[in-house]
């Protein structure tokens, strides 16, 4: 007996002293924050169905992607003690390799780096236009869906032009691109016209499920990034079909009770003010007595303040404050109502959300409708979809003596 518990003694203190068996130092780890994915300049990109049918093509086309890693230059960042955030040298390394997948890819870009790329702390994808139109999307996000190391909350854009330029750019705020991005992406609690955040594990539950999603959009604008307006994906083969504009996203998030935050413009007695959007809510509504022309009903709730005025206007007349509030609603009814053409219309495209509505609160009629809801008989594109607005300004603010 005495014998066994020394021998577990011995075991135990060995076991500890050991330490981590695969322990690596943080500074010796080369940590990819970012990843941009392009299609190879100056070949043509076929598209994936094309590329199914006539798999010789997948031969003929060697390195048709191209991914940028961005990685975090930790000694330029720690040399760093100016005040403009500016160090000696650039923070970040942006390495680009090509080739037919992500896999192979990811494996040459170790070849350039002392540092072996670590994937676990990658913040942002993002694919550009041209790839999401060929139906490279699933395809190419399929790795960072699957590898168990890849974190869910990894957010996801798709770039209008090339993506690897966005990764270029330099803020005087973030010493990182990518950080920069990153940071913009969350300020849709200010901005209705910025779609919410879109994560890998968002992507995972759109590709599952069947259905049409939209994803954040990001461009350049005279070297400036912006996040603004949303790419939509069709259900039938997951691709991109086109985008919305910045009212349109405005109006999507309206529709889906995504607004957290906004600001609606009007012109009252021909003076123009700005109402602060606080907070929306929707609720859908639906008569399914004729299964095969479904008629919704979507009514928005909002409540906001008197953010701005240009001339005096008597805010302390309850007259004027109803005009305002139906001005308001009649401003959000007309940002859903164009979504909801362009949806209906151009992309036949519900990612509006009804069909999860039906689903969830008519399941047995949905049952009936749900192969022909998008595609076959396009009951979607056929259902009539009315809105209803109603706005509550709550606070006229702290306002300077009027001229009335």
């Amino acid at each position: 007996m005495y014998k066994c518990s020394k021998w577990i003694t011995i075991f135990c203190i060995g076991f500890l002293l050991s330490g981590c068996w695969d322990q690596v130092e943080s500074e010796e780890r080369g940590y990819v924050i970012g990843v941009a994915l392009d299609a190879i300049e100056n070949q043509r990109l076929e598209d994936i169905e094309q590329v199914k049918e006539d798999s010789s093509l997948q031969n003929q086309n060697e390195g048709r992607f191209k991914a940028t890693y961005q990685l975090v230059v930790t000694s330029a960042l720690q040399s760093s003690g100016s005040s403009d955030g500016q160090g000696s040298g650039d923070a970040f390394l942006n390495l680009t390799s090509t080739g037919n997948t992500m896999f192979t890819i990811t494996r040459d870009i170790a070849k350039q780096t002392s540092r072996a790329p670590y994937l676990e702390h990658i913040k942002v994808i993002i694919m550009s236009e041209e790839l999401a139109r060929k139906g490279y999307f699933s395809k190419l996000l399929d790795i960072f869906l699957r590898d168990h190391e890849m974190r869910r909350a990894t957010k996801v854009l798709i770039s209008k032009g090339e993506a690897l330029e966005l990764f270029q750019t330099k803020s005087k705020i973030e010493k990182l691109p990518v950080i920069y991005i990153d940071s913009i992406s969350e300020n849709t609690f200010k901005n209705a016209e910025m779609l919410p955040i879109t994560t890998t594990g968002d992507v995972h539950a759109f590709l599952l499920s069947k259905k049409s999603f939209a994803i954040p959009t990001i461009f350049l604008d005279d070297q400036n990034v912006k996040v603004e307006g949303a790419a939509v994906f069709n259900s039938e083969n997951q691709k991109m079909v086109g985008y919305l504009t910045k009212e349109e996203t405005e109006g999507l998030n309206y529709i889906r009770g995504d607004v957290k935050g906004g600001v609606i413009e009007i012109v009252i007695d021909g003076q123009r003010m700005a109402v602060e959007i606080k907070e929306a809510k929707r609720k859908f509504h639906a008569d399914l007595s004729n299964s095969d022309h479904v008629k919704v009903t979507v009514n928005i709730e909002a409540e906001g303040n008197v953010g701005e005025t240009f001339e005096g206007l008597d805010l302390l007349n309850p007259k004027m404050i109803s005009k305002i509030e139906k001005e308001v609603a009649k401003n959000i009814e007309k940002l859903a109502e164009d979504v909801i053409t362009k949806t209906q219309e151009d992309y036949q495209a519900d990612i509006l959300g009804i069909g999860s509505y039906l689903h969830q609160d008519h399941y047995q009629t949905w049952n009936k409708i749900k192969k022909d809801w998008e595609q076959g008989e396009h009951i979607f594109s056929k259902s009539n979809i009315e809105v209803k607005a109603k706005v509550k300004v709550r606070n006229i603010g702290v306002n300077i003596e009027s001229n009335k």
